[in-house]
């Protein structure tokens, strides 16, 4: 009797399990009733990369071959814009330009399909475009100077670590504009051909990331290139003629300390050997002078602006060789120079104007009329010290 009852039970339990299953396979039709969900292969490795105005989408798609376009939505699904995938079974890059972006930060959605009409898992990437506000907070690299020297135009730059480059615009010699690319590490540009007494154009340029599609740039700034061409000293040579003073206080202090480019080295003439004197050399090169720049002995400081520096003193010239026998014929007087101490002061006293003038040295203009000229005469007329000897520190010309 008891057997009975226990194939009964278990008979019960195998119809019930049976309508349970039917059930749930029921359910399970329902909820699959137009097939099941299909998911191509989504977008991956997505980037967004800054631009001006516009950022440049990219991203790689799977080897799936059923995707057969990519959806790019933004503006919170506002805009978007669709790309035809030519399909060949290979995973893919592709890429996309977002253009007429606002300055901002912005959110992109991608979403690829299949001939169905089947759509990805959203993949989601946020960018930023830049803009004239980025632009207006740039500032250009500093330009510390501008010299010409044997008519070569050298620029002197300051640091701007975070920029890309410098982009300068200049005139040559003949009148035709050229640009010029200077890397950011480069602190020293030589431009061989520009033309005196022009004007140069430059701006700075930078990447809001490394990766940037565009280059930002700052407005230009303008300078000026000097007229006159600083005269290559390598090139001056000593000249002796009968009658030029050929002393030397010792032979430490020739008259080749005058273009040494060093002025604590002097050419000091021998003790009393007389003044007025007066002593010649060669510039290397036929030029109209623009201006001289004097620069006295400094050292010891008891000797600025006394001693046996020059005070007044004559510059001469001559374009051919000059006449052998050291006379004054067919020589032409360019400048008279006079040293002017800027306080007036007695000697032993000296203002921090005074001292500024005698390290920098003294600049003269020669009169814009005069010849060109290659050989140099320089007579020394008077001295701080009113003594019979001189020295100079070094002499500097500028010419055409």
């Amino acid at each position: 009797m008891k057997r009975c009852y226990l194939k009964l039970i278990w008979c019960i339990i195998f119809v019930g399990s049976l309508v349970t299953c039917n059930d749930m396979d029921a359910t399970y039709k329902d909820l699959v009733k137009d097939g099941e969900t299909i998911y191509p292969g989504k977008a991956y490795s997505v980037q967004a990369i800054p631009g001006k105005e516009r950022i440049k989408l990219s991203w790689w798609l799977s080897a799936d071959p059923s995707v057969n376009r990519v959806r790019v939505f933004w503006n919170n699904r506002r805009d978007s814009l669709e790309i035809p995938v030519v399909n060949k079974g290979d995973p893919q890059e592709m890429s996309v330009v977002i253009e007429n972006l606002s300055e901002a930060k912005h959110n992109f959605i991608i979403i690829t399909y299949d001939a169905k009409g089947n759509k990805s898992v959203v993949v989601e990437v946020q960018g930023e475009a830049f803009g004239s506000i980025y632009e207006s907070s740039l500032m250009n690299r500093p330009l510390l100077n501008i010299k010409l020297v044997d008519y070569k135009g050298t620029i002197v730059w300051g640091d701007m670590p975070n920029s890309t480059g410098t982009e300068i615009v200049y005139l040559d010699k003949s009148g035709s504009e050229k640009s010029l690319f200077i890397p950011v590490e480069q602190n020293s540009t030589i431009v061989p051909d520009i033309k005196p007494g022009s004007s140069l154009s430059y701006r700075t340029m930078y990447l809001p990331s490394p990766t940037s599609i565009d280059t930002f740039y700052t407005s230009y700034n303008i300078k000026q290139i000097p007229q006159y061409s600083e005269l290559g000293k390598d090139k001056f040579a000593k000249v002796v003629l009968p009658t030029d003073n050929t002393t030397l206080y010792n032979v430490n202090n020739p008259m080749e300390n005058l273009w040494d480019d060093d002025n604590s080295t002097i050419y000091y003439t021998g003790r009393n050997s007389g003044i007025p004197a007066w002593f010649t050399f060669d510039l290397g090169q036929t030029a109209k002078l623009g201006k001289v720049r004097y620069n006295q002995r400094t050292t010891p400081a008891s000797i600025r602006w006394g001693g046996s520096n020059a005070r007044q003193f004559e510059i001469w010239g001559i374009a051919d060789n000059p006449p052998a026998d050291g006379s004054w014929d067919e020589w032409i007087k360019l400048i008279d120079v006079i040293s002017i101490k800027p306080s007036g002061l007695p000697l032993g006293e000296v203002t921090d104007e005074d001292l500024a003038v005698i390290i920098a040295g003294e600049e003269f203009n020669f009169p814009t009329d005069i010849t060109p000229v290659r050989y140099i005469r320089i007579k020394v007329n008077s001295t701080w010290g009113n003594v019979q000897m001189f020295h100079i520190a070094e002499l500097t010309f500028w010419g055409i």
